[in-house]
C-alpha cells in the first residue's frame, strides 16, 4: 500500500514437508490453510523440511501477487530482505526488488531465400546483390561451399520480409544460372535503432543509436557519412570515425 499497489511478481512457492503443532494439534506442511489458500499457483520443488510458507504469508502472497514466474524484465533500483528466525539449510530471508519494467521484445519473423550456384560467372554477383536489394533485401551474402563432384560453389543467401519472397526468388531465377530456390522461416530479435549527429571538425556525421527497452546497448558513425567527409577532407577515414564516435561518448 505504501508503494503505491505496485505490479507484484512472485517466484512459485517452495515445496517443503513435516509436520508442526498447532491449535488442532500436529498437522502435516504445507499446513491445510495454506495448501488451500495456494491452490492453483504453481510450486518448485526444494524439499526443506520445515514451514516455508505459513498461512499468514500463503494469504499475503496469493492477495497482492498478478503473477507467478521468474524475475520479470526490469531495471532494478532497490532491494529489501526480510529474516525470519528459523535455521534451513538453504537462507531463511525473503527477497523483495522493486524496479521499473522494462519492454521485452517479442522475435520478429523473416524470411530466408536460399540457392546453391556452382556455374555463375563471378561478375554477374555484383548486379544480382544490386537488384535483390532493389526488390526489398533485407540483407545478402555469398559463402564460398563445396557441392556435388567436389565443384566449389557459392551460398547466395538473401534475408527479406515474408512477404517480399516472391519478388526476391523472381529476381534469383533471372539473374542467375539456378533452376530454383529455398524459402525459409527465421525469428529475429533486433535492436531498437535511432540516429543522433554530432558536429566533427570534418562536419556533422550521423551516429546510429542500438537500444533494448531503455537500455543503450551500441553507437556507431555511419560509414557512409565518414567515407565522405573523410574525402572531402583528404583525412583517412579512421580518423574521421573515431572523432566521431569520441565526441559521442563524451
Amino acid at each position: 500500500e505504501i508503494l503505491g499497489w505496485p505490479k507484484v511478481v512472485a517466484s512459485p512457492m517452495p515445496t517443503f514437508h513435516g509436520y508442526a503443532r498447532g491449535s488442532h494439534g500436529i498437522f502435516p506442511l504445507p499446513a491445510p490453510a495454506t495448501a488451500e489458500i495456494l491452490r492453483g499457483v504453481p510450486w518448485r520443488e526444494l524439499g526443506i523440511e520445515g514451514e516455508l510458507v505459513t498461512p499468514t504469508g500463503a494469504a499475503i502472497i496469493r492477495e497482492i501477487a498478478t503473477e507467478f514466474g521468474p524475475l520479470p524484465a526490469m531495471r532494478v533500483e532497490r532491494i529489501g530482505y526480510g529474516s525470519g528466525k528459523s535455521e534451513f539449510e538453504i537462507p531463511n530471508a525473503l527477497r523483495v526488488m522493486i524496479g521499473q519494467e522494462t519492454a521485452q521484445q517479442s522475435p520478429g519473423t523473416v524470411a530466408v531465400v536460399e540457392t546453391n550456384i556452382d556455374d555463375l560467372n563471378p561478375q554477374f554477383y555484383e548486379t544480382a546483390m544490386e537488384r535483390l536489394f532493389a526488390a526489398g533485401a533485407l540483407d545478402v551474402f555469398l559463402t564460398p561451399i563445396q557441392m556435388k563432384k567436389n565443384r566449389p560453389g557459392t551460398l547466395l543467401s538473401v534475408i527479406c520480409e515474408p512477404a517480399g519472397t516472391e519478388a526476391i526468388a523472381t529476381v534469383i531465377l533471372a539473374e542467375t544460372s539456378t533452376l530454383g530456390v529455398r524459402i525459409s522461416r527465421w525469428e529475429r530479435i533486433c535492436l531498437e535503432r535511432r540516429w543522433e549527429e554530432v558536429a566533427t571538425e570534418f562536419g556533422r556525421i550521423r551516429i546510429k543509436i542500438g537500444e533494448r527497452g531503455s537500455s543503450l546497448i551500441t553507437a556507431s558513425p555511419e560509414y557512409e557519412d565518414c567515407k565522405r567527409a573523410a574525402a572531402a577532407h583528404g583525412v583517412p577515414l579512421r580518423q574521421v570515425y573515431e572523432s566521431a564516435a569520441a565526441l559521442h561518448r563524451a
